[in-house]
């Protein structure tokens, strides 16, 4: 796997996190929309069902995102060098940028692109994404 993608693969929380808290938010929007509603109402049996979609939905995400999360960490973990699991941590499970990671670690942006690089290289996914298949 090389470093393109592997950056792909550990990249996948993020957007999988945003998009369960989207399917949250319309549950909640829904469920709002359901207590205003009169019983017996046709629009009642809509919002009821949509909530059961959605509900199953965020069960699905849920569970893909705890897989995803539990093999990125792994992943991350098979680096021996603390500062590269920080600096791999706050990159691809917080969704920080290069300059916020560099100035909380008091280093330059250059240098965390450069540890970034090196831990790209030396971080073990191929063991983690074989044990999915």
């Amino acid at each position: 796997m090389n470093s393109q993608e592997k950056k792909n693969y550990l990249s996948q929380y993020i957007p999988l996190k945003r998009e369960l808290q989207r399917s949250i938010e319309e549950l909640k929007r829904w469920k709002d929309i359901s207590v205003s509603l009169e019983k017996e109402s046709p629009d009642l049996q809509t919002a009821v069902a949509n909530i059961g979609q959605i509900e199953n939905r965020i069960t699905r995400q849920t569970k893909k995102l705890k897989t995803v999360t539990a093999e990125i960490e792994k992943a991350i973990m098979s680096l021996e060098d603390p500062t590269l699991r920080l600096i791999m941590q706050r990159r691809y499970i917080d969704g920080r940028r290069f300059h916020q990671i560099a100035r909380e670690l008091n280093y330059s942006c250059r240098h965390v692109e450069r540890l970034h690089g090196t831990a790209l290289l030396k971080i073990n996914i191929k063991d983690v994404v074989s044990c999915r298949n």
